[in-house]
């Protein structure tokens, strides 16, 4: 029973929260103007500001297992080059395909890993899990470029692409927070408590955003497409690599980053990036919400486990 109000605690208040940004979209306080700048403002200031001041804060003399952002990286990798040969053989629409394998592919780690983590073990441990975010969110972003635009016959530009990468938000916030880390750069109490208290405001008006934008209409046509889509993302992917995590010895925040990171929804950036470039945005939008929902479930089935066989 206290691993299961251990976990419970954990992943509540993100049910709350999104529950929440639902309620408030009903009630007529987000329309879908307010959530495009609620969702920009997270995305360039608040979410950057977490992911800088968690790095921040991290001990350099601490010690923390490195191998976790190789395995990181490489497992991402992994993960779009085996469902893009699966949705490849599962589905014949070019614009579906993009869809589904980006949605599969691109988990929405930044909003989910941190909070949790920091929930287990505080914040002054998470900074682990901001490098890894910073790691893995601009090889999450290429490979979905590079999806969408083979699966519409678009020509990729390698400087573009490249340069889209460093001007990424959250890739400016991890590199400006492992520099400061590595050079014990100390900033003025004033700036680092605004800085703090960006950080604060991240999760909660993410998560309400990430609420506010739930529909749950136009089901009836995707249905197939959801379930492999959503079960693939938060069953099939942690199911085979966290006992691969495990067998290799991850614990404590380096294991939940991980966890988190294969557990985690599509990132609700999925819908946005398959409206642009031409894949199926509805059923990407679809993917999003309906991840989002069933994650609270799975998620805290992840974390009772883990914290019930002593690994958390």
């Amino acid at each position: 029973m206290q691993n299961f109000i251990f976990s419970l605690n954990i992943i509540l208040p993100l049910f709350l929260l999104m529950s929440l940004g639902y309620g408030l979209k009903h009630l007529g306080m987000f329309d879908p103007k307010s959530l495009k700048v609620l969702n920009s403002l997270a995305f360039k200031a608040l979410l950057p500001a977490l992911v800088f001041n968690n790095i921040y804060q991290t001990d350099p003399n601490g010690h923390f297992d490195t191998r976790v952002i190789l395995f990181a990286a490489v497992s991402a990798f992994a993960i779009f080059g085996v469902f893009t040969v699966v949705t490849v053989m599962l589905e014949k629409d070019n614009r579906r395909r993009a869809t589904l394998i980006q949605g599969i592919g691109r988990s929405n780690s930044i909003i989910f890993s941190l909070p949790i983590v920091a929930s287990i073990y505080g914040a002054e441990r998470a900074g682990i899990t901001a490098i890894v975010v910073g790691t893995v969110v601009p090889i999450f972003n290429a490979l979905s470029v590079i999806v969408l635009s083979v699966f519409r016959n678009k020509k990729i530009s390698p400087g573009k692409l490249i340069l889209d990468v460093f001007k990424n938000p959250l890739i400016i916030g991890s590199l400006a927070g492992i520099l400061a880390m590595r050079v014990g750069l100390s900033l003025p109490v004033a700036v680092e408590k605004t800085i703090g208290d960006l950080a604060k405001a991240a999760t909660p008006l993410a998560i309400l955003a990430l609420g506010g934008s739930f529909n749950f209409s136009a089901v009836k046509d995707n249905t197939k497409y959801i379930v492999y889509g959503v079960f693939s993302k938060l069953v099939v992917i942690p199911g085979i690599l966290v006992p691969i995590c495990v067998r290799l010895g991850f614990t404590g925040p380096e294991l939940v980053t991980l966890v988190i990171m294969y557990a985690a929804p599509a990132a609700v950036s999925t819908f946005t990036m398959a409206q642009q470039m031409d894949a199926d945005d509805v059923l990407a939008g679809q993917l999003v919400v309906f991840g989002s929902a069933l994650s609270v479930v799975t998620i805290f089935l992840w974390i009772f486990g883990l914290k019930s066989l002593g690994l958390i």
